[in-house]
């Protein structure tokens, strides 16, 4: 009774761990598109220098639209839970390492992608800004859960195997 309950749960836990990569897929693809969008504009502040990478604001644009583009198709089919969360954690990590390099340089908030890509789809700066901040701490949390939550799976596995084999090597003694 135990044995089933146990992979009940795992069955609900890797459904609602699936559905949360399909969902975060749509997401990255649909902030893809926006980044891109606005990346082919014509605005002047898209000629201006990122002030941590060095790169147009035009080129960060591009290459973080790329970049979710890039992922977002992996996450909807790949079955492999804990490298897709290892991969949504890396994604957030990033944006994380980002704004704290753009804090420490003191770049004022919202910054021009910020800004610019506000414009294109019609959303205030600063709550887009707020967006992004949600995102991240959407992306950690879900990232590092699924991909703890995979570890101990695995990790229960590979003892479970483990215990048959020694048990059936010992019936064979």
């Amino acid at each position: 009774m135990k044995a089933k309950d146990s992979e009940k749960s795992l069955n609900s836990r890797r459904f609602f761990s699936r559905a949360y990569m399909r969902l975060t897929a749509c997401v990255l693809i649909l902030i893809a598109l926006v980044l891109v969008f606005t990346a082919l504009d014509d605005e002047p502040l898209l000629q201006q220098r990122d002030a941590l990478t060095g790169l147009s604001t035009r080129a960060i644009l591009l290459v973080a639209g790329i970049i979710c583009a890039t992922v977002s198709p992996y996450l909807f089919v790949a079955r492999a839970l804990m490298t897709n969360g290892l991969l949504v954690s890396w994604l957030s990590l990033n944006l994380i390492i980002y704004r704290i390099g753009m804090n420490w340089m003191n770049v004022s908030n919202p910054n021009p992608t910020m800004i610019l890509t506000g414009w294109k789809i019609g959303i205030w700066p600063r709550i887009l800004d707020g967006y992004l901040i949600a995102l991240i701490i959407y992306l950690a949390i879900g990232g590092l859960l699924i991909t703890a939550l995979e570890w101990r799976v695995v990790r229960i596995q590979r003892a479970k195997a483990s215990s048959e084999i020694r048990s059936s090597q010992n019936l064979t003694v």
